[in-house]
């Protein structure tokens, strides 16, 4: 059973775009809702393919080290990037 691409975009405000935090899917107003609509309109791209966004605005990168396993591990990221 092959599971979904799954990428997890974690960073600071620029990653954040003002998203919803109290809902998983949001994706704010960033450069991550790109890749998202990317992938969702493209001819052949993996089934299920699925972009979360775990910025956090006013991070740092000790921040992000500390909820790394949290917010990009445990959401089962095939691809992971981190942008500051």
């Amino acid at each position: 059973m092959s599971h979904p691409a799954r990428s997890v975009f974690v960073g600071d405000s620029i990653t954040d775009g003002d998203r919803d935090r109290s809902d998983p899917a949001s994706l704010g107003e960033g450069y991550v809702r790109l890749p998202a609509e990317a992938l969702a309109g493209r001819p052949g791209a993996p089934d299920g393919v699925c972009v979360l966004d775990a910025g956090v605005s006013g991070d740092r990168a000790l921040d992000l080290a500390a909820r790394w396993n949290e917010d990009a591990l445990a959401a089962g990221a095939r691809l992971e990037a981190c942008a500051s």
